[in-house]
């Protein structure tokens, strides 16, 4: 059988479990994201490739076309769609950059899920006219779309069915907040992801500046030690409340959307058999 490709924008949680749930039901995978990412949680998604340039989630390989030059898997002469067609035959994710598409190349996706808009708007002249788009609002440009409401998650909306109401819900208070840097610099851990935090206990340093816990809680996000980040920028995230987490692990709400995603392929795809 001819599985479809499916190219996936971004390389966060909800991209990773798009991927993983498509590539174990057989579908071939191109992750399409850039190079400079700032990720929260890179340890437990498909953005570590980025940093090390190939990597494992949940069994599932990917790596990018540089690694694979270096490992001597393809050759000068060879072209990062040489590459690309190396890696799916290979049952693996291939993750390339918009900065390696040039102009006049054309992505051989035949769905294209829109996790990350940025990235399709620039994406969008390397597309196919033929490529569906698998979005997550309903837009003109999408030909299928899933919803993200909490209490629609995951759920396909179907042009043939009459458009579902999200459910009245009272909004929960977020047990994730978010720590930005006060200044640019060079972020330094000095915890780790799952480790217990008290309210002004060092967590980090920007510049050899300690940048201390706003909350009592777990660190369930932190992005990479090293990074050159701007002002701003989201560094920690810390879990508060008494909830045993473990944030190493790919949230089950990133599954339910891939569930979704999957439904929607299928429909459509099998539709083009039929």
């Amino acid at each position: 059988m001819n599985w479809p490709v499916v190219a996936i924008t971004g390389s966060g949680d909800e991209a990773t479990a798009v991927a993983i749930r498509l590539f174990r039901a057989g579908f071939k995978i191109i992750l399409v994201t850039q190079l400079k990412t700032v990720d929260l949680h890179f340890h437990r998604n498909f953005t570590r490739v980025i940093y090390a340039g190939q990597g494992k989630v949940e069994g599932v390989s990917a790596l990018t076309f540089s690694q694979a030059f270096q490992q001597n898997l393809i050759t000068e002469e060879q072209n990062l769609f040489d590459f690309m067609r190396f890696a799916l035959n290979d049952r693996q994710i291939p993750v390339i950059f918009l900065e390696e598409l040039k102009r006049g190349q054309t992505l051989p996706a035949d769905y294209l899920v829109k996790i990350s808009n940025p990235i399709y708007e620039k994406l969008k002249p390397f597309l196919k006219e033929k490529t569906r788009i698998i979005g997550f609002e309903k837009k003109q440009e999408n030909d299928l779309w899933v919803s993200r409401e909490t209490a629609l998650l995951g759920q396909v909306q179907y042009p043939f069915l009459d458009e579902k109401e999200a459910a009245a819900r009272a909004e929960k208070p977020r047990l994730q907040k978010v720590i930005e840097t006060p200044l640019e610099g060079v972020f330094i851990a000095t915890k780790d992801i799952n480790e217990r935090v008290r309210e002004r206990e060092e967590i980090a340093k920007i510049n050899d500046i300690p940048i201390l816990s706003p909350y009592n809680g777990v660190i369930s996000g932190m992005i990479n030690s090293g990074a050159m980040v701007a002002r701003h920028t989201p560094i920690v995230e810390i879990t508060t409340g008494r909830v045993e987490i473990n944030a190493r692990w790919l949230p089950t709400e990133a599954f339910a959307l891939a569930g979704g995603v999957l439904e929607a392929i299928m429909f459509d795809w099998k539709n083009t058999l039929t």
